[in-house]
Parts: C-alpha cells; sequence; structure tokens
C-alpha cells in the first residue's frame, strides 16, 4: 500500500511540475518547476513552505525573476514568459531536465515523507537555482529545514469521507484560492465545464441561481474524448443531482446515465477546508452499482484492482481539474 500511496505522489508532483513547465512555454521539466509543484503539495513539503509565506502566485514571480538575473549576466534583458497551463492538452509527454531527474530519483518509501525528501535534495541541488528562487521570496533554507523538522505535520493519509458506494476513492488536494471561491465554482451547475473539459454544455433547468439538494441538471459530452476517441453514444447525456450542499463546506452529487441505465452511478462527495494560502480539498469518489444490471461477484472481485485504479484516476483528474481553474 506505502508503494502505491508513493507512486501516487510522486504521479501527482510531477503533473504539477509539467503543467508548471507548460505555463513557462517550456516542455522539460527543471527543478524549478518541481519546486512550484511542491508548493501546490497538500502534503508536508507543501505545508511548509506556505507556513513560511511561499504562495504560488509569489514563488512563480521568484522563478521569473532569478531567470531573468541569468540572462541579464549574459548582456540579455528578457523576462521569463508566463501564460496558461497547457500541459493537460498536450498529445506528446514532457522531456526532464537531467538535473531534474536526479531529485527525483529514488528518495523513499514511506508516503508520508516522500515531499519532504525532495524538498530537502530541492535544497542542496548544485545548480544553485533554487537558492536564488529562495533569495528572491527572503526565505532561508535553514528555515525551511527547521520546519520540515517541526514534529506534529500532518501526513499523506487523508481524512476525506470515503464517499458511499461499492468501489471507492478519497485524496487530498490544495487549491490555491479561497473558499469563496471554490465554492462559488463547485454550487454553480454552469462551470462545471470549466473543471469538467469533457461537457460540451451543462443545462439546468432552474438556471445556476439557488440550486440545492434534489435538483439536476445535464451534461452533455463532447463527441470525442481525450486522444480524439469516440465517445459511445448513449455515455454523451450525464444526469447530474445534488445530494448535498452545507454552505462553503460540503457539496456532493450523484452523476447517472439516462440513456445507458445499467451502468454506474457515480458520486461524488467534496469538503472544502481553509489552508494557508488556499483550501483543501477532501474528495471522495465512488461507484454506486445499478439495481439494473446482473451481479457477477466473482468478476467484481477479479476486477477490483483494475476499477480501483480507475477510482484513484477520476479523483486524481478532479482535484487537478478543480485547481487548474485557479492556476
Amino acid at each position: 500500500m506505502s508503494l502505491i500511496r508513493s507512486s501516487a505522489t510522486l504521479y501527482e508532483i510531477s503533473m504539477f511540475a509539467a503543467e508548471e513547465a507548460s505555463r513557462f512555454g517550456q516542455s522539460m521539466v527543471d527543478v524549478d518547476h518541481l519546486f512550484l509543484a511542491l508548493v501546490l503539495s497538500e502534503k508536508p513539503a507543501g505545508e511548509a513552505l506556505r507556513s513560511l509565506g511561499v504562495t504560488l502566485e509569489a514563488a512563480r514571480h521568484a522563478v521569473g525573476n532569478a531567470h531573468a538575473a541569468r540572462l541579464t549576466t549574459l548582456g540579455i534583458d528578457a523576462e521569463l514568459p508566463q501564460g496558461r497551463i497547457t500541459a493537460h492538452e498536450a498529445d506528446g509527454g514532457f522531456d526532464w531536465a537531467e538535473r531534474a531527474r536526479g531529485v527525483v530519483g529514488p528518495v523513499t518509501k514511506d508516503p508520508s515523507e516522500l515531499t519532504s525528501a525532495l524538498l530537502r535534495r530541492l535544497l542542496n541541488e548544485p545548480s544553485g537555482l533554487i537558492d536564488e528562487v529562495l533569495g528572491q521570496l527572503g526565505v532561508s533554507t535553514r528555515a525551511i529545514l527547521e520546519r520540515l523538522d517541526q514534529p506534529g505535520t500532518r501526513e499523506a493519509s487523508s481524512n476525506t469521507p470515503a464517499a458511499r458506494g461499492t468501489i471507492s476513492s478519497s485524496r487530498s488536494f490544495f487549491v490555491p484560492a479561497s473558499v469563496e471561491q471554490v465554492w462559488a465554482l463547485l454550487v454553480t451547475p454552469s462551470r462545471m465545464r470549466e473543471w469538467g473539459p469533457m461537457y460540451q454544455t451543462v443545462e439546468c433547468a432552474g438556471g445556476d441561481s439557488d440550486v440545492f439538494p434534489g435538483d439536476a441538471w445535464l451534461g452533455l459530452h463532447a463527441a470525442t474524448g481525450s486522444g480524439g476517441k469516440p465517445v459511445r453514444p448513449e455515455m454523451r447525456r450525464e444526469r447530474i443531482e445534488l445530494l448535498i450542499r452545507e454552505e462553503r463546506f460540503r457539496i456532493a452529487w450523484r452523476t447517472t446515465y439516462p440513456d445507458a441505465p445499467t451502468l454506474n452511478a457515480r458520486r461524488v462527495e467534496i469538503g472544502l477546508v481553509p489552508d494557508a494560502g488556499g483550501t483543501r480539498l477532501e474528495i471522495g469518489v465512488a461507484w454506486e452499482p445499478s439495481c439494473r444490471r446482473k451481479s457477477r461477484p466473482l468478476l467484481r472481485v477479479l476486477m477490483s484492482p483494475l476499477h480501483r485504479y480507475g477510482m484513484w484516476v477520476q479523483t486524481t483528474h478532479i482535484g487537478a481539474s478543480i485547481g487548474r481553474v485557479f492556476r
């Protein structure tokens, strides 16, 4: 289990690093992008950095200034361009700089210590780039190390309440936005398109305002999904029913396919917790078996590992997509 959690954490950090690289118009992940990814992490390294006042905006600005300073020494007066995140739209993968590969090399099998170990390696990285970024931020290596050494840092395991269902997954994510901003995104039906790129349209009969448990809206998926794969016609229409609305604290909904009633329903529950520099999301996702589907216990047991992996991927994509709206 610890190996799976460590792999999941590395995947998340790698994804964030690639997204930050794409925002700077680069297709190669380097140590500065790893640093930005750790600022975004909800795990101990991210907590330590944000508790010292290192916000994502400040860290990006510091990275840009550090690169500009290096160019100035070469007689070049230029700024590092910054645009929107495009990594999730890229067909090809991202290359990794050799020094970044060295940092991400085997560090620890303990998932609760993994991000801390990555951050310690970054602080000792010999190129000096991270030292220059920290200088721009006005934060010392010693202060970060002292914060990492403090007892009582929340471990990697999540306190997310597991969503009810046969197969479920839960994860925590940090979002660099206030609880009010995140709540406004999640409680507005039409804004599901901003963090659910699979939706072509989202329609709510009563409009966006004052949606309450029991209300439902219709999402229409695009004809083609990621990678250009066609979406099955019976899976293009999705009914989304609001189950829970606890103002600025918790929200949950269930999605079903009106044209494919035998498919499992999906329940998504998200808790919002104020955190330093933003909001921590506690996300639970579960598949709820359809009563119209023939029960096959043996097949369900055999397919359980694959299903759980699929649930983990879905949970990760939901958290990453919500966070991307505010980045």
